[in-house]
């Protein structure tokens, strides 16, 4: 067989190699003389290969091996004894350690259950739940592609914790399947979507316990199928926006949100934006108010519809830009921003990223405030109300907590307070009484 063929189907055998040589079987392509599988106990790939050896071979060697040779010569493999045997391209040799057939964990299963022709609208609806592909697995409906089957057709759901995504298919289903959900795990979504691209899916049985999909190449790719029994969270959640009250998306409505999202990030508790609707003499305009520590307030607005209705909300910009692509309609809620597009809707969470998905109310995270936090918030106070500010500070000051310098010098020249040099450390005074002083002291400032 020639080395770029070979080449080519190391490559489609990575995504189901593992990361790491706990197990050395989920690290080895397993050649029978028709085929080569590769099985990482998430998922299986199995792809055709018609060459004469058989075995399991290290593919991080092997690829390596194959990849750094440009010889066209074609690849040969040569048993030896002790379970070696040795690659060889024209001059180019290498030995490997050869994993006999029957240690290796996986059999390809033979049963077909209900099949499914996709086409390309599923595979659509698919790419449209990856934006939003959740890896929680705490919580089944928060990984992967949720697949629901009815007589209507399929749904299908996904969910970050942040954005939820809905798409609907309408098409005929197997008998089998009407009534069915299924969790589709994010790996087999991923390479099932990189794979149709250039290897155009051909049909997926759904079996028991287990998901296949067949390519037009003969390519297969496996993963268990997570039972999901009620879908009925994600139905509340699309209930609780009504398609009347969305407006259409303003024309210029990407360009404020990449200008808002340079400042914005939802990993910063600083940086979160308001987002406002109001009316004024100009008509009705979607304002962002950012507030970044090193900008201060930022405010950016964008003319809309106006019927539209007054609104207070916070959430990110980067999250409606990453929800953005695909869709033309825009509704703001008390619980959530709604984007809908053809059979597709997104919902962005304007509540905290441990909100559950069913609508209830974040569960706040409570933390014992720390002597640090008491101190932060005993010297706001002292700011705000200086009386007695000379004896507080330095009640803190023999306490022997370590200010730093800026805040010991914004307090004193918020409190007016000036200090002096005495054995035990520092004495702290208020500047009515500095005049009073016989003694030099060191003005605050």
């Amino acid at each position: 067989m020639r080395r770029a063929e070979l080449v080519r189907i190391a490559r489609r055998l990575k995504p189901a190699i593992a990361r790491k040589d706990f197990i050395p079987v989920f690290t080895c392509a397993y050649f029978d003389g028709k085929t080569v599988t590769a099985h990482n106990d998430v998922i299986a790939i199995q792809v055709p290969c018609d060459w004469e050896f058989k075995g399991g071979l290290r593919h991080k060697e092997f690829t390596k091996f194959l990849v750094a040779s440009r010889s066209e010569e074609p690849v040969w493999a040569e048993m030896q004894e002790g379970s070696q045997c040795i690659i060889s391209m024209g001059d180019t040799k290498l030995t490997l350690g050869v994993i006999p057939l029957e240690e290796f964990l996986f059999n390809w299963p033979t049963d077909t259950g209900d099949e499914i022709k996709p086409g390309d609208e599923f595979i659509d609806r698919l790419r449209q739940c990856a934006v939003t592909l959740g890896v929680d697995p705490s919580h089944p409906w928060r990984m992967g592609v949720t697949i629901a089957f009815d007589d209507d057709g399929v749904r299908f759901y996904s969910t970050d914790d942040h954005i939820m995504t809905a798409a609907t298919l309408k098409r005929d289903v197997p008998g089998g399947l009407v009534g069915q959900a299924f969790v589709l795990p994010p790996m087999f979504v991923r390479e099932l979507i990189v794979f149709d691209s250039d290897d155009p899916l051909v049909t997926i049985n759904f079996c028991d316990g287990h998901v296949q999909a067949i390519f037009a190449s003969g390519l297969k790719l496996w993963s268990r199928l997570i039972p999901e029994v009620d879908a009925g969270r994600y139905v509340r959640l699309t209930g609780m926006y009504d398609e009347a009250d969305m407006l259409p998306i303003p024309p210029d409505f990407k360009g404020v949100l990449r200008r808002v999202a340079s400042i914005d990030s939802p990993k910063d508790k600083h940086q979160r934006s308001s987002l406002r609707i109001v009316q004024d003499e100009h008509g009705a305009s979607l304002e962002f108010v950012t507030l970044d520590r090193m900008l201060g307030k930022v405010t950016t607005r964008l003319p809309i519809d106006p019927e539209a209705v007054e609104i207070d909300l916070t959430s990110y910009a980067t999250l409606l830009l990453k929800a953005l692509p695909g869709m033309t309609e825009i509704g703001f809620f008390e619980t959530g921003i709604a984007l809908r597009g053809l059979d597709v809707m997104r919902a962005v969470s304007i509540l905290a990223p441990n909100a559950d998905a069913d609508g209830d109310e974040p569960k706040k995270r409570i933390r014992r405030p720390t002597a640090g936090d008491r101190l932060r918030t005993f010297l706001v106070d002292l700011v705000v109300e200086p009386m007695m500010a000379a004896d507080a500070l330095q009640a803190i000051d023999k306490a022997g907590f370590k200010l730093s310098t800026e805040t010991i010098a914004h307090v004193r020249r918020s409190c007016h307070i000036g200090t002096r040099k005495v054995k035990d450390g520092w004495e702290w005074f208020p500047a009515e009484a500095i005049q009073d002083q016989d003694q030099p002291l060191e003005k605050a400032g």
